[in-house]
């Protein structure tokens, strides 16, 4: 699933979103400046003026990136998913999927490979070798072509 990525901007919004939900979740008046000193203490679910000021505040966030909301929650959601296999669904915090720690590790073998592996050997798998340069692109070529051409063209190339 492809959905919209959250940029800078979304991101600042939906701190900035999170850290009023706490300050008046914890009971405190959202102020407009982070010394509070621009209202009382304690939040006042009953006042009007204290409702328009958590108001001016939540309006502030939705307009300082229109949309954050969507664009941050379903880009968790479909990172989160483990359909997807990005993230490690049996882990508590947020850790890779192991296919793709797996993956990871198969192109630091592939990197070895590349370093390592003869000249000679990459010929006889059917790789042209030109000293490490463009070597995946070639490798790639390689793997599309069927295992008999390879042994064949292998062959024709062979001294006699």
């Amino acid at each position: 699933m492809k959905v919209a990525r959250a940029d800078a901007k979304d991101l600042d919004a939906a701190m900035q979103l999170l850290g009023l939900l706490d300050t008046v979740s914890g009971g405190y008046y959202p102020s407009d400046t982070d010394n509070g000193e621009d209202g009382p203490l304690r939040f006042d679910s009953e006042d009007a003026a204290h409702l328009a000021q958590f108001w001016k505040r939540l309006d502030a966030c939705i307009n300082a990136a229109p949309g954050f909301q969507g664009r941050v929650i379903f880009g968790a959601v479909t990172l989160l998913d483990p359909r997807n296999k990005v993230i490690d669904p049996e882990t508590d915090c947020l850790e890779l999927h192991p296919t793709l720690k797996a993956a990871l590790h198969d192109a630091e073998r592939l990197e070895w490979l590349m370093r390592n592996v003869s000249a000679a050997e990459w010929e006889r798998l059917g790789v042209l070798h030109d000293g490490g340069k463009d070597g995946r692109a070639r490798i790639d070529t390689a793997m599309a072509t069927p295992a008999n051409d390879r042994v064949e063209e292998h062959n024709a190339c062979a001294p006699g």
